[in-house]
């Protein structure tokens, strides 16, 4: 069962190859614009990883050196700009979060909790990869 997922999502990369080059180009003219100033900021690198099993939302995530967000892969042109949204609007939650947690009352420590898996294994989890993500160094 493995061996049939892995090579399913193997092919799925090879066919999207190109597309992903493309997008990795959108992200280097216009990812710097946006997510420099928070990065020099907080002195931390940004990386976005593009996951094929995700089909609408992404997902957020923050560690001692990055912060990033997993993101729809994109399959056409006109599916960059959402995925770059996407990718944008998940990373600010780790800056505003908080904020409006605290302003609505809400508990913070239960929103933290709230882990997205990033493997991909038999069940069609998605495991990133250095060749799946695209990172900015501040």
């Amino acid at each position: 069962m493995y061996s049939k997922s892995r090579d399913y999502w193997k092919k799925e990369q090879e066919r999207l190859a190109d597309m992903k080059g493309q997008f990795e180009e959108f992200l280097k003219t216009n990812g710097e614009k946006a997510f420099s100033p928070v990065m020099k900021k907080e002195k931390k690198n940004a990386v976005v990883y593009l996951c094929l099993s995700m089909t609408r939302a992404g997902k957020g995530f923050s560690s001692r050196d990055r912060f990033g967000a997993a993101v729809k892969f994109p399959e056409k042109r006109e599916e960059f700009l959402p995925s770059f949204i996407m990718a944008i609007h998940e990373m600010t939650h780790q800056f505003s979060s908080s904020l409006v947690m605290k302003a609505e009352n809400l508990d913070l420590q239960a929103y933290k909790h709230n882990i997205c898996l990033l493997s991909h294994d038999e069940n069609g989890q998605y495991q990133g990869t250095p060749d799946d993500s695209w990172t900015w160094k501040a």
